[in-house]
């Protein structure tokens, strides 16, 4: 990979990371043309593990991620994300809660006394229940005509609804205030992510012809 395309991945990751509240400053920054991440102002290795696919529809993958993540380790990749849902209002928190820790907790058992740092890639998708609670968030086209196709299969929340957009923040801030308590000193930020594939809007993707 080149030292360009290196720097599209990192950017892609880290310019939608909200700062972590503890004491340790991280930032990307541009160093002689190349993006690179920094901590409390001392450049660190600007490379990340992407730990999101552990979940039921990969075989093996709570044994088999966590074990990758160990090699880049010692690699010396000090960075690693993993998915992480919000605590939404209403929502079961205690549920959500040993969701969120058997994730983190799958990572930072295999890195034992090796340094790492957490990147939460939070999902802003509401769960199904709230979305029928306020069905006026979903989303449309602009003429109330029927949604057909994919995007009838998948339906998502508007992103101009200001419900949702309260709802969100609210959620995120709780999310936030969770993982900072929980892991002290172990988190470099979080990445919010929605609607289909969690990868927000792709030109051209939400219309008639596609």
């Amino acid at each position: 990979m080149t030292e360009f395309a290196r720097g599209a991945v990192l950017c892609a990751f880290l310019s939608v990371l909200a700062p972590s509240a503890v004491s340790d400053a991280f930032e990307l920054r541009h160093d002689r043309g190349v993006p690179r991440v920094f901590r409390n102002g001392e450049v660190m290795p600007s490379r990340i593990f992407f730990g999101s696919f552990m979940h039921g529809g990969f075989p093996r993958s709570w044994e088999s991620v966590p074990r990758q993540f160990s090699y880049a380790l010692d690699a010396g990749v000090p960075f690693f994300e993993t998915h992480g849902d919000l605590f939404w209002e209403g929502c079961d928190e205690a549920k959500v809660a040993a969701f969120n820790r058997k994730r983190a907790d799958a990572f930072f058992a295999v890195a034992t006394n090796r340094p790492c740092w957490m990147i939460v890639r939070l999902l802003c998708n509401p769960p199904t229940w709230w979305m029928d609670a306020h069905p006026e968030t979903y989303s449309g086209w602009n003429d109330k005509s029927k949604l057909t196709g994919w995007v009838a299969k998948h339906p998502m929340q508007t992103l101009a609804s200001s419900v949702y957009q309260d709802a969100a923040l609210k959620a995120i801030r709780r999310t936030i205030a969770f993982y900072e308590r929980e892991y002290p000193g172990r988190m470099a930020g979080y990445h919010l992510a929605g609607l289909h594939t969690s990868e927000w809007v792709y030109d051209g993707f939400y219309t008639r012809e596609t």
